[in-house]
């Protein structure tokens, strides 16, 4: 019973997280459609488009391709970005990434 209720707790934790963030930047500065594009389109799009953006600013990424998340987190690490939101709804993946 306990790891149920932990898991449950964490799973509101994660979803009050990512409706906090949604609330404060209800308009990213930059949005990307990677939908129905394969590795490494996705990570290269967004690398355009970030590189024109001002530090600080957002984009948000819907990406279908299931190594998105990965992909996405290991080019910020070695960029210097911040991965915001990495989150999987239905079939995509929604990803906010704040410009370092």
């Amino acid at each position: 019973m306990y790891v149920r209720f932990g898991f449950i707790m964490k799973l509101v934790i994660s979803i009050s997280y990512i409706d906090l963030i949604e609330d404060e930047m209800a308009e990213p500065d930059r949005k990307l459609d990677a939908s129905g594009m394969r590795c490494p389109i996705p990570v290269l799009r967004a690398q355009k488009e970030i590189k024109a953006m001002n530090t600080g600013e957002v984009l948000e990424i819907i990406a279908s391709d299931g190594q998105a998340p990965r992909d996405f987190r290991d080019f910020c690490e070695e960029a210097g970005h911040s991965l915001l939101v990495s989150q999987e709804r239905g079939d995509h993946y929604y990803l906010l990434i704040q410009k370092a």
